[in-house]
């Protein structure tokens, strides 16, 4: 059959990426999604949602599946390709200390997938200090520039540092789709997001709004 297209999503610790899945699993467009986690204890899953319970996964009523990773990645995605019905693509969500390109190699040889893309997901705030930290920089940068799209946590958070911050990232990954993924007053994430265009930095404030997507669940 036709594989089937895995997104890796990564981002370091306390970055966003467990509130873009719980997000994930209420959408409507992302209906009959696989999502691999590490930790089921990690994600809040609605129990009004839940369909089924088995010994390591989870069916929403809405068919999107959660399968614990515990310790062996193969046999999760096993167990999601030959999932009934079928799924129609699949989240993998990395621990936050992995780098992406373990887990592409993944998606790239495993039966049954095809690389869809990684998602790397960044707090703006912390992000430029995290990278230059002697201790988990260099994970952070190889998240980074590992990423084919960079999602951006608190970008709707206007200080003084978010015009440099952006000039910093920019100047690390220059030919990599920025996003902004901005809170909205109530504290709940937004279902869109903002294209991020350079210009908009110069004077500190939060981005324009450029493009608006549905983000991830949108993942080809």
């Amino acid at each position: 059959g036709t594989p089937l297209p895995l997104t890796v999503l990564a981002g370091y610790l306390g970055a966003g990426k467990t509130t873009r899945l719980n997000r994930m699993l209420t959408d409507p467009h992302a209906a009959r999604t696989g999502v691999l986690v590490n930790d089921f204890g990690s994600i809040n899953i609605d129990e009004g949602l839940i369909d089924s319970r088995g010994e390591r996964t989870i069916g929403l009523s809405n068919g999107c599946v959660c399968c614990s990773i515990e310790d062996d990645l193969g046999g999760a995605l096993d167990a999601l390709v030959l999932h009934s019905p079928p799924l129609e693509r699949v989240v993998l969500e990395a621990s936050g200390v992995a780098a992406p390109i373990r887990l592409t190699n993944y998606a790239q040889t495993w039966p049954g997938y095809t690389l869809a893309s990684v998602i790397v997901v960044a707090d703006i705030r912390r992000v430029r200090k995290l990278s230059n930290d002697k201790y988990v920089g260099e994970t952070g940068r190889r998240q980074l520039v590992g990423a084919d799209q960079i999602i951006l946590s608190h970008a709707d958070e206007s200080n003084d540092s978010f015009a440099d911050s952006m000039e910093w990232l920019w100047s690390l990954v220059p030919h990599i789709p920025i996003i902004a993924d901005p809170l909205n007053a109530s504290g709940n994430v937004s279902l869109q997001a903002t294209r991020l265009a350079r210009h908009d930095a110069v004077d500190g404030a939060p981005p324009a709004v450029h493009t608006t997507t549905t983000v991830l669940a949108a993942t080809p």
